[in-house]
């Protein structure tokens, strides 16, 4: 999977559970095709809050971020 495509399929799976301020922190970063800092915003947000993501698609995240996390 393309790193751009695993970062939009990570947020499609929080979307439903992310607040209004979280959310436009990881849109503008995607605005401003900074993927990376999206996924790493949304990890931190994942480990936080413990929402529900697919445990492979997680894997493949945490895998895939920089070494920010």
């Amino acid at each position: 999977m393309k790193f751009d495509d695993l970062v939009y399929h990570v947020f499609a799976q929080i979307i439903p559970n992310i607040g209004p301020d979280d959310r436009w922190d990881v849109v503008d970063a995607l605005h401003d095709d900074d993927t990376d800092v999206a996924l790493v915003i949304m990890l931190r947000l994942i480990d936080r809050e413990g929402w529900p993501v697919d445990p492979e698609l997680l894997a493949m995240a945490r895998a895939a971020a920089p070494s920010l996390t």
